[in-house]
């Protein structure tokens, strides 16, 4: 996995591969200041429509009785109109 690193003194942005995940945030510039890693996200994230903010098409009931056990086995329980 690469990262992507910034350094607020010299201005540069890095490129880090493969850093162990205790130590990605505590990578060093050579300046010596600690730097600060930059978010950079992909093209390819995909959230289903049922998890999307706002979503209309997300279930908030069960819609048949296998559905309402399975919903039950995994500990959803019914709060008004929805189930959580």
């Amino acid at each position: 996995m690469t990262f992507v690193y910034y350094c607020s003194k010299c201005k540069k942005t890095f490129e880090r591969r493969n850093v162990p995940a205790a130590l990605r945030d505590s990578q060093q510039c050579e300046c010596g200041r600690v730097l600060k890693r930059v978010f950079t996200p992909t093209r390819n994230i995909y959230v289903p429509i049922n998890m999307r903010a706002g979503s209309e098409h997300a279930p908030v009931t069960p819609t048949d009785d296998i559905q309402k056990r399975t919903w039950e086995e995994r500990g959803a329980q019914p709060v008004a109109s929805r189930w959580v």
